[in-house]
């Protein structure tokens, strides 16, 4: 009977000894990257295509200029395109691809770098390259053995070595900006910039009753109120669940004020945070909302675990 874990082990049974024989030229490798003043043109064939187009999206996501190149439309016209500060990373897991001689002979011919991800470094396509990134010989998973598998994975993951390597460049905004859209783009998002605030965010007063704050509840739609001393600073929140327990605890609370009911001491982000920050307290505390302040602790604007996304621009 097939057993899918046997996928697992053997893809983990890689990766450790990939961990524990790296290649010795890979801070080689690395600074050459690094210090490129043209383009890292990613090339494969087959399933390495795939990783190598991964590879190259990942350089671009960073900052990097990166570009994939189809080795059959590259020996068709498109290595004119190649310029001599131009670095090749090609990946061939058994090193006999041959749409990829035409590619590593022209870079060969006109002294471009390149480097060649292969667990065989005695054939043909090592001979040519600049530099060789050593892979791992491993079996492939599942019942017949040769269906590429477990040779992409430890190709893909040198890959992502690589850009790693390089992403230590950029910074946590310089990221975003090249990432602005989806749920990586989301979480990256500055908490100004998605946060509900102005005449949106719900506050009250300490002293502000108790069915006045209800009403701005229901009216600001979030859940929620936030209550300010008279310097305008929060000190307390009110969320439905607070209403509900003082509803059994007080019964009639039409006597009461914000100051009776509310939470002190609430949990806040600060102006300058992500909005992974700010999830990751409501994650924690296990509360739906989190207030934004400044600096004198005013609140500044409310990120809520529901409504967030409908507010990102």
């Amino acid at each position: 009977m097939y057993n899918p874990l046997s996928v697992v082990y053997t893809h983990s049974l890689a990766l450790y000894e990939m961990a524990k024989s790296l290649p010795e030229n890979l801070p080689y490798c690395i600074n050459k990257l690094h210090t490129t003043k043209g383009r890292i043109i990613c090339v494969g064939i087959g399933k390495s295509a795939f990783i190598l187009q991964k590879i190259s999206s990942s350089f671009a996501s960073v900052g990097l200029a990166s570009q994939f190149l189809d080795p059959i439309q590259g020996a068709h016209g498109d290595l004119g395109g190649l310029k001599e500060h131009d670095i090749i990373l090609a990946g061939s897991y058994g090193g006999e691809s041959t749409e990829l001689i035409p590619i590593l002979s022209f870079t060969q011919e006109k002294n471009i770098f390149s480097i060649l991800m292969t667990a065989f470094p005695s054939k043909r396509l090592a001979q040519i390259a600049t530099a060789t990134l050593l892979l791992p010989q491993v079996k492939e998973a599942g019942p017949l053995g040769c269906v590429p598998s477990t040779s992409s994975l430890v190709m893909l993951v040198l890959g992502d070595i690589l850009v790693s390597a390089l992403e230590c460049n950029i910074t946590l905004e310089q990221y975003r900006s090249h990432h602005p859209h989806g749920a990586l783009g989301f979480k990256l998002a500055p908490v100004t910039q998605t946060m509900s605030s102005g005449n949106d965010l719900p506050l009250v007063t300490l002293t502000t009753p108790t069915m006045e704050t209800l009403m701005i509840m229901s009216e600001k739609r979030l859940g929620c109120a936030g209550v300010l001393n008279e310097a305008g600073q929060l000190v307390g929140v009110i969320s439905d669940g607070d209403v509900r327990r003082a509803c059994v605890n007080l019964g009639d609370i039409t006597p009461y004020f914000a100051s009776d009911i509310m939470k002190k001491n609430p949990k806040t982000v600060p102006a300058h945070a992500i909005v992974e920050d700010a999830l990751k307290v409501m994650e924690h505390y296990k509360i739906t909302f989190v207030f934004v302040v400044s600096s004198e602790h005013k609140p500044l604007g409310m990120i809520h675990m529901h409504d967030s996304w409908k507010n990102v621009r």
